[in-house]
């Protein structure tokens, strides 16, 4: 029969290496997280960068037809009338 010293030492060292597990996978999770996080950056950068771009768009339509509430919808601003 083992002694209480023994099975407590077990333990401890079951419960360390559990630790030292969760740990690691942990530390793994924030490395993930932070790549993840630098090219949610870089895209980021790269959609303002094509954003920046300007386009010209022709609307035709009488007068009442909606071409001022499309161009602010389009735009996501109010500034036509």
């Amino acid at each position: 029969m083992k002694s209480s010293y023994k099975k407590l030492t077990e333990l401890y060292e079951d419960e360390k290496s559990k630790r030292e597990e969760v740990e690691k996978e942990r530390d793994e999770y924030k490395k993930k997280l932070e790549i993840e996080k630098q090219q949610s950056k870089s895209e980021k950068t790269n959609n303002n960068k094509n954003m920046t771009q300007k386009r010209n768009i022709l609307l035709l339509g009488r007068t009442g037809n909606g071409k001022s509430t499309l161009a602010n919808v389009i735009s996501a601003t109010e500034k036509f009338k």
